[in-house]
């Protein structure tokens, strides 16, 4: 049987998974747009605090050099476009975060910014905490990195409890990975009583999202009969489909199998 717990902590695609929409919601309430709102974003501009010629509240976060340097290229949420965690300069971006997270203080996407840059650097016990702090503030990828590293136990001792509660409140938010992921601790049962259906409605909803781990996922499933009835076709044609995405556990799971791709 394959080891339980795969995967990065780190999203591994931009483009799956992250289920945070639009960068910037439109208030229902919104107003035109009057000479007077875009003579003061004008005015403010500088300040970051304008978005589409309306002026935001003066307590509005601005663009800081935090999201420059520590924001992730796979959160959908962020102001800037993000950057690799590999290419992640921490000695820059962790005094940065710090100050934004001094002046603009639960703010989710500044605290989760400063635990990532405080990961990269090896400062896992601080990192953590920082995450903590903008898991409790919604912010979707700092519950699934918090409940994965809970999960696989590299760098935090293993709790599945606690992976089990902050999978399920990213994957509550639609994140893909942390669907699957959530998916498989229902089907082995860790943090939660084992529950075959619950696992695979939510593993379908992460492969509804196109993700290739939720797939490898339903080839387990299948596989070693987690709804009492093994099935290797079936198993064989999810991991087939997974591997196609370049998932590498599925692609040494269909070799082990004298499988072709």
């Amino acid at each position: 049987m394959l080891a339980r717990r795969p995967a990065p902590r780190e999203l591994p695609r931009p483009d799956r998974g992250a289920a945070v929409t639009g960068k910037f919601s439109k208030h229902p309430t919104a107003r035109p747009r009057t000479r007077w709102h875009l003579t003061l974003c004008a005015a403010i501009a500088t300040l970051g605090l304008c978005r589409g010629g309306v002026a935001l509240a003066a307590t509005a976060p601005p663009v800081h050099d935090c999201d420059r340097l520590a924001a992730s290229n796979y959160d959908s949420a962020a102001p800037v476009a993000g950057i690799k965690y590999q290419d992640l300069d921490a000695e820059r971006a962790i005094p940065a975060c710090r100050h934004a997270v001094t002046a603009w203080p639960a703010t989710a996407r500044f605290e989760y910014q400063l635990g990532r840059a405080l990961e990269r650097r090896g400062e896992v016990e601080e990192a953590v905490t920082w995450y903590a702090r903008a898991a409790e503030h919604g912010h979707v990828i700092a519950q699934y990195n918090l409940g994965a590293m809970y999960e696989v136990g590299d760098t935090v001792p293993q709790d599945d409890a606690a992976a089990f509660h902050w999978l399920r409140r990213s994957a509550s938010q639609g994140l893909a990975l942390a669907e699957a992921r959530l998916g498989n601790l229902y089907r082995l049962g860790l943090g939660i009583a084992a529950d075959p259906a619950t696992a695979r409605r939510w593993l379908e909803r992460a492969v509804a999202q196109d993700e290739p781990l939720a797939m490898f996922y339903l080839g387990q499933f299948h596989e070693q009969g987690s709804d009492g009835t093994p099935d290797q076709a079936r198993a064989i044609a999810w991991y087939r489909k997974a591997a196609a995405r370049g998932q590498p556990q599925a692609v040494a799971r269909l070799k082990a199998l004298g499988q072709p791709q």
